[in-house]
């Protein structure tokens, strides 16, 4: 995704406008390992109450992705209406 198309950056995530293509208009959600906490005696503490990103956890985005596409999955069979369209692999 082109950086120009970044709607929102968050602690956990981020997200794109989708420009071309079949779902042109909707939005795309990319989960980051960037992880929140704090420094102390000058290394970072991951803590998830805290607001501050401190640094990365390698694979931390992955998994929550996998998370929630299992959560809207469930949803889904529920027949519960959400905005979950599909999870894509890259």
């Amino acid at each position: 995704m082109a950086e120009k198309d970044l709607v929102y950056r968050g602690k956990s995530k981020d997200v794109f406008n989708i420009t071309e293509g079949p779902y042109a208009g909707k939005y795309r959600f990319v989960f980051t390992d960037r992880a929140t906490g704090y420094i102390e005696n000058g290394k970072a503490v991951f803590d998830p109450g805290y607001d501050i990103v401190v640094g990365d956890i390698p694979g931390k985005g992955a998994i929550n992705c996998r998370f929630a596409t299992h959560f809207f999955k469930l949803l889904k069979e529920k027949g519960i209406p959400s905005h979950y369209i599909d999870t894509i692999k890259e």
